[in-house]
């Protein structure tokens, strides 16, 4: 399994740490982040969000509705046409 998702710095190229995080809604979360290059510095702002399903939850919440990946990207070609 793969570990945590890892963003790198646009500025440096070195990895971005997550210094702190909101959660806005059950499917999304705001995060800030931070450059570990000292040298940089830079700082930034983002979310982290539940777009849609891959597989169903055996036990599912019944407050959430999500799309399965097929059905987004039907979604998304037929928008083109």
């Amino acid at each position: 399994m793969a570990g945590s998702p890892q963003m790198n710095c646009p500025h440096c190229g070195e990895k971005l740490k997550i210094r702190s995080s909101k959660r806005q809604h059950i499917l999304l979360k705001q995060i800030w982040l931070q450059c570990t290059n000292i040298k940089c510095g830079y700082t930034c702002a983002g979310n982290i969000d539940i777009t849609h399903q891959l597989s169903p939850s055996a036990i599912p919440n019944p407050k959430i509705t999500l799309e399965t990946y097929q059905e987004k990207n039907k979604q998304q070609y037929s928008s083109h046409d």
